[in-house]
């Protein structure tokens, strides 16, 4: 009866390989499911993306956002489409959780387990933390203003990023704004009441987050523990593990490491409900093992 009741929103952040997104649909498409999906403005076949998705999608609701972001590295648009997202799916519905995956992502567990999962654990915030102290360099990439945050990666903006932290002599944004900033993992399983808290906090966010250097792994982080939201995370955390949002994710082997079809037996019996990432240019059985796998749960 709860798993009737209980319903998600999936919140999809995508910008390229549109048959891999619409693989990653298949696996989502499940009656108490909506998706919610950003296509990056760059991405120029908007409308046939759009129509191949809603033909792929037939038990869950898909809302394809109009408004879209250029979404850039580093850049505070990472924010703006996060909060597009929540704004979209607060006001379509009340869901249990709210998923935010890339388009280069994919489940490892059916829906049904997921929800499962997830009824078990309601109340809980799923939100990965690094650690409590941050190392100066990394708090300094939100404490202090930068101009030359994620459109500008080669050496010049980044001599220029440099420059101007260096020139912001006693320049502390967090002790200004009296808050404790926190850094983690874009990715997120959070409940109804803390998306729509994040969402009235727009103006903060923008007041905070405009002009630091990739200002999303630090936003919902540092609304939590600046809010009672802290005391609801699962636990362990602050330990710099991915268990923390159910994800598998491996940054020793890559900058996060592409897995590929050796690596299935791994992902599979590893107990997370997620993975990131995913490239059908890399590899594409990879992708292709693990559809089938959870949609042949889904099926049963």
């Amino acid at each position: 009866f709860i798993e009737l009741m209980s319903q998600h929103a999936y919140l999809i952040m995508a910008h390229q390989h549109p048959e891999q997104l619409r693989m990653l649909m298949r696996c989502l498409d499940y009656k108490n499911n909506d998706i919610f999906l950003h296509i990056d403005a760059k991405y120029k076949d908007f409308d046939g993306i759009k129509h191949q998705l809603s033909a792929q999608v037939r038990n869950a609701k898909l809302v394809v956002l109009r408004n879209r972001v250029d979404v850039r590295w580093g850049d505070f648009s990472q924010i703006e489409c996060e909060l597009r997202l929540l704004e979209a799916a607060t006001s379509e519905s009340t869901y249990s959780y709210y998923h935010l995956l890339s388009g280069a992502d994919l489940p490892l567990a059916s829906q049904q387990a997921i929800h499962n999962y997830f009824d078990e654990h309601q109340g809980t915030e799923f939100i990965h933390f690094d650690k409590h102290i941050l190392d100066r360099s990394t708090y300094e990439r939100v404490s202090k203003y930068a101009f030359f945050s994620g459109r500008h990666k080669n050496i010049i903006g980044k001599t220029l990023y440099r420059l101007i932290l260096t020139l912001q002599i006693g320049v502390d944004r967090g002790r200004r704004y009296g808050i404790k900033y926190q850094k983690g993992a874009n990715w997120f399983s959070i409940t109804d009441e803390l998306a729509r808290y994040v969402v009235s906090q727009r103006k903060e966010v923008e007041h905070i987050f405009k002009r630091t250097r990739c200002g999303d792994e630090f936003m919902l982080q540092t609304i939590v523990a600046n809010s009672y939201f802290k005391n609801r995370i699962y636990t362990p955390n602050y330990c710099d593990s991915y268990d923390s949002i159910r994800y598998c994710i491996d940054w020793q082997r890559g900058n996060p490491y592409t897995f590929r079809q050796k690596d299935y037996g791994a992902l599979i019996s590893s107990g997370m409900l997620f993975a990131r990432k995913f490239d059908s240019d890399i590899d594409q059985k990879i992708i292709d093992m693990i559809v089938q796998f959870v949609t042949k749960q889904q099926e049963v």
